[in-house]
């Protein structure tokens, strides 16, 4: 971000302050606090940056498509864009609708500046981040065309799932990808794979932080991935057995908690969904206790 010396000197005419706000991620390896911008916060003109800001279209492939790809290669490769969103900048006519309010301390004294990159918060931000790494697999499709055709099928914002069947072609191209969105100003990092040998010369090097230790549990996608057993894994969600009541709002909350986009849970997930159906066509309010029968249900889903 850039300090505003002299307002008069920032480039286009129209003004937008964002309040900001930090979110914790506590199973993040790396980034365990992120600063979020409100961009959808009202002007007195009854509008926001948001609302007049357009989403973009999505421009990668869906998570439905992914995941599938990459559980059928013998060889696989996870990694993740080091703070990707902070590496694209914006235009600097652009730069006056992305100003906040800033100081170090609470005794020094409040300073405005503008952010000069892609901001978590607006509207367009996920379309122009992964927008430019379609222009960089554009870019690269004559002298990399396999690493332009995995760029734009097997990355979901940030992050990287791929493989190979062969496991020199796959060092062959991670070695290619840390090169290509280097010359981007980007970083590939954080590499896993169910194979050592692919990860082999970064292993070498003592304290490189470019891979996790295989036999790690990562977090992908929402999914928690396995290396060495090369499987994903759910961690069991507390289904409110142990409340003195289980009531509706308990079992809606349980519900909305699994995030399972390939359906490997649904013959649980389904369970639950059937008893909220049968409270919802019932009439039971939120916070009354479920019937015997539902109550009895509900337990043995977890026994």
């Amino acid at each position: 971000m850039s300090l505003i010396i002299n307002e008069n000197n920032l480039s286009g005419k129209l003004r937008y302050y964002m309040s900001h706000h930090q979110v914790e991620k506590a199973d993040s390896t790396t980034s365990r606090t992120r600063v979020v911008f409100n961009a959808s916060m009202q002007t007195s003109s009854g509008l926001s940056l948001n609302h007049v800001l357009k989403v973009g279209p999505v421009v990668q492939r869906d998570l439905f498509s992914i995941l599938p790809r990459f559980r059928k290669h013998k060889f696989v490769l996870i990694g993740d864009l080091e703070k990707m969103y902070r590496q694209i900048l914006v235009r600097p006519e652009d730069r006056g609708l992305q100003c906040i309010v800033w100081r170090d301390n609470p005794n020094s004294p409040m300073q405005h500046y503008t952010l000069n990159n892609i901001t978590y918060g607006t509207a367009s931000a996920s379309f122009l981040a992964t927008r430019c790494l379609l222009e960089i697999a554009r870019d690269k499709e004559s002298k990399h065309p396999l690493e332009s055709e995995i760029i734009q099928n097997d990355f979901y914002v940030d992050d990287l799932l791929t493989g190979y069947n062969n496991i020199d072609q796959l060092i062959v191209i991670r070695k290619n990808f840390t090169n290509i969105f280097a010359e981007y100003g980007f970083r590939l990092r954080k590499f896993q794979s169910n194979s050592s040998s692919v990860l082999q010369d970064l292993q070498d090097n003592i304290g490189n932080a470019d891979y996790t230790v295989s036999g790690e549990t990562i977090k992908t996608l929402g999914i928690t991935w396995n290396a060495q057993s090369d499987s994903f894994t759910y961690k069991a969600i507390s289904s409110g057995k142990n409340k003195i009541s289980v009531t509706k709002r308990v079992i809606l909350s349980y519900i909305s908690k699994q995030f399972d986009p390939l359906g490997l849970l649904s013959h649980i997930t389904i369970r639950s969904k059937l008893i909220m159906q049968r409270l919802r066509q019932a009439k039971i309010k939120w916070d009354k206790s479920l019937l015997t029968d539902l109550h009895t249900q509900w337990l043995n889903l977890f026994n």
